[in-house]
């Protein structure tokens, strides 16, 4: 599911990371990576299932099976990830990646913001309400103002994992999964649908 992303979209990524390998001294958060409007989100993206529809009614249901089956082993993995930072990832590559790298934490929240702009996008365009907005009974803690669809936890966890396995290749399995768990603790959570993490992805 990682290498199912764009031809253009992944070119776009591995050249951050060679730029970044060739100029670790710089200020890389200055840095952008992606041309302006590039990729476009609607080209990548199909609408997600129409409310009142079979597909729409089979997303909630499995929204609602998962989350009211979830442990508490998930459940509290799936509040600490609420806020996402790239060192999430840190049990995948070692204990010595860690926030103290400034370098490392420039380039990964440069990363994030320039792949936020496109999921925001298509957020505000497609406009899906949460399941937890949808469902009340499932509403537990405080409820993301922002759409649903796709998934911002599920885009950068894919995303991010791509660039990490090319700095970590021996870390492969562990990195991905990681950055699958990202996604679907988002819907154990009730904050998204299956769909909305497979659009992320």
């Amino acid at each position: 599911m990682y290498m199912n992303l764009p031809i253009r979209f992944s070119h776009a990524i591995l050249g951050a990371v060679l730029l970044y390998t060739c100029c670790a001294s710089s200020l890389i958060a200055k840095v952008s990576y992606l041309a302006p409007g590039k990729p476009d989100g609607l080209e990548l993206l199909p609408p997600p299932p129409l409310p009142g529809s079979p597909e729409q009614a089979a997303d909630l249901g499995v929204v609602r099976a998962v989350h009211n089956s979830r442990i508490a082993d998930d459940d509290a993995k799936a509040v600490a990830e609420g806020d996402f930072d790239i060192f999430v990832f840190a049990p995948a590559i070692g204990p010595f990646f860690r926030p103290n790298l400034p370098k490392t934490k420039a380039f990964f929240e440069e990363i994030s913001g320039e792949v936020e702009v496109i999921a925001k996008q298509l957020k505000n365009i497609y406009k899906r309400p949460r399941p937890c907005v949808i469902d009340p009974s499932l509403q537990e803690g405080p409820i993301p103002r922002s759409y649903s669809y796709p998934s911002r936890h599920s885009t950068l966890g894919t995303v991010d994992g791509i660039i990490l396995v090319k700095l970590f290749p021996q870390n492969q399995d562990a990195i991905y999964r990681i950055g699958t768990s990202l996604g679907w603790h988002r819907v154990i959570l009730a904050r998204h649908y299956p769909s909305d993490i497979y659009a992320g992805r």
